[in-house]
């Protein structure tokens, strides 16, 4: 009886609190209202109130030791700022005007026309009277008749663009963007709705499609089933890039808030979030090149806010996982296992070609998640073979 009560009561005292006052009050109170840095937090390490923190500096030094401010990129207390909210402004401050409706008709337009099996999208139009958009001057002068993206028919826009951007990515062959594209898709698709980041995997694909809709440079259409193909008018390619821009502000926000949250927590949930996280970095690292090329996008410094959010994203997947691969489980592991496979291996291309084009905003890319490239090419390679004995 003794013996069971001296154990209650050791059990008792401490349980992970701290019973002891503390040695250092006033930094103990900055941290908690500064916080630690996402890095410090996640393994578990003490912070300091650096920017950057001293333990972010020493781990930057020894993955690339000639870069100053590897730290800096690397160290985050807070969600950067997001850059389609200031994408959707400059996208609304360029749309057309609306004029007066002369008739009604419909247009098919295509991503490639040229691609075999490649889908179409059906919009509807209207034919207005209006001043005519002069692209060199970028005024209306001159009264004249164009076409107008029918806002009215096109309730269903989101889920059409979406839909139309699924189909036309699984038949393309862009190396890993594409593999990746398809291996979110069959996660998407393949019977996941019990997986606690089905709601991530569905964001992160739609916004992926509404980028690839509005990146896009042009459009081919046809304006009936006997006419001749030509360029899509350019007051409805721009209203289409303006309603995806205007979709991507709403899921932006929500996908990096859960990127933060969600995190790994049996095999299964280790692939979808793993996808999720690599399809946020190809996507800023993508936008970066439009950003920084354009002229509208300069003086709101969106390259930089861009560059800020796929080192955040990074960061996010290498304290995930690590050198850790995803694993996958289930009865649909068969088939994607097949897609993860051929993803990791457009990898070891594209993390190649990365280190060749040397560009210092890959510099948090390559550190963190093209280092473990290295120890996964290792393994691919046979095993050297014994020489015989005479």
């Amino acid at each position: 009886m003794l013996f069971d009560a001296a154990v209650e009561d050791s059990h008792s005292l401490n349980r992970g609190r701290r019973t002891k006052p503390l040695n250092n009050p006033e930094k103990v109170a900055v941290m908690r209202k500064l916080g630690a840095c996402y890095r410090c937090k996640a393994r578990k390490v003490p912070c300091d109130e650096g920017a950057p923190c001293s333990g972010c500096t020493r781990d930057a030094k020894k993955m690339l030791p000639d870069c100053d401010d590897l730290a800096d990129q690397i160290c985050f207390r807070q969600q950067p700022a997001t850059v389609f909210n200031e994408i959707n402004r400059i996208n609304c401050s360029k749309m057309p005007p609306r004029g007066q409706i002369l008739s009604r008709s419909y247009l098919t337009i295509f991503f490639n026309p040229y691609k075999s099996r490649s889908p179409p999208l059906t919009v509807p139009v209207c034919t207005v009277e209006h001043g005519v958009y002069d692209r060199s001057s970028q005024h209306f002068g001159v009264r004249g008749t164009q076409y107008q993206l029918n806002i009215e028919e096109f309730s269903q826009g989101e889920s059409m663009l979406v839909q139309w951007a699924t189909s036309q990515m699984t038949l393309e062959d862009d190396g890993v963007q594409s593999a990746l594209d398809n291996l979110v898709i069959s996660l998407v698709y393949g019977r996941l709705d019990a997986s606690p980041h089905s709601d991530l995997l569905q964001k992160v694909h739609k916004l992926r499609c509404l980028y690839k809709v509005w990146s896009q440079t042009s459009f081919i259409c046809q304006r009936g089933p006997e006419s001749d193909l030509e360029q899509l008018p350019y007051e409805i390619y721009w209203v289409l890039k303006a309603m995806a821009a205007k979709l991507m502000k709403g899921i932006e926000n929500d996908v990096l808030n859960e990127l933060t949250a969600k995190r790994p927590k049996t095999p299964a949930d280790r692939l979808p979030l793993w996808a999720c996280m690599m399809q946020v970095v190809l996507l800023y690292r993508d936008l970066m090149a439009i950003v920084s090329s354009e002229e509208p996008w300069n003086h709101e410094d969106l390259q930089q806010k861009a560059e800020n959010l796929m080192n955040y994203a990074v960061v996010m997947c290498d304290l995930h996982f690590g050198k850790k691969k995803p694993t996958l489980t289930g009865d649909y592991a068969v088939y994607l296992s097949g897609c993860f496979e051929n993803v990791e291996c457009l990898q070891l291309q594209f993390f190649s070609e990365v280190r060749q084009q040397d560009q210092l905003s890959d510099k948090v890319l390559i550190a963190l998640l093209a280092k473990h490239q290295k120890s996964s090419t290792r393994s691919r390679m046979p095993p050297p073979q014994k020489r015989l004995r005479k």
